[in-house]
């Protein structure tokens, strides 16, 4: 299972760390300069939907939201976070069978997606800080 940490979570220390498998526990190896640790929030799922991104087209983000998980099938999908239009020149991209999770932000107000077919289709979970 991967963690994923925003900036804020990152704090810069002294002391070695070891770095373990989520799933199974295994120390997979350590490092002795440098290194950082990680604070990490609680997250609150508070919906999904399923969007088909045949051309330019707007996901329904719930007002609290303030992380988003995108997964693209079927395709590659462009988003453009809070504009009124998407396309091929759009600064977000998830390639088709990837997943990308934005998050957490403070004015996530809208979602455009952008899909090259009917068969493209964008699956979407949102989440808010708990």
């Amino acid at each position: 299972m991967a963690q994923f940490f925003s900036a804020g979570d990152l704090r810069e220390t002294a002391k070695p760390v070891v770095i373990v498998d989520w799933d199974t526990g295994e120390a997979l190896g350590a490092t002795s300069s440098t290194a950082l640790s990680v604070s990490v929030g609680q997250w609150s799922y508070i919906g999904g939907e399923t969007v088909t991104c045949n051309g330019s087209v707007a996901a329904n983000v719930p007002a609290d939201a303030t992380i988003f998980e995108l997964r693209a099938r079927g395709g590659g999908i462009y988003f453009n976070i809070n504009g009124l239009t998407c396309n091929t020149g759009s600064p977000g991209h998830v390639p088709e069978d990837q997943a990308e999770i934005v998050g957490p932000l403070d004015n996530l107000l809208r979602l455009q997606l952008y899909g090259a077919a009917a068969t493209v289709y964008a699956h979407l979970m949102y989440f808010k800080e708990a």
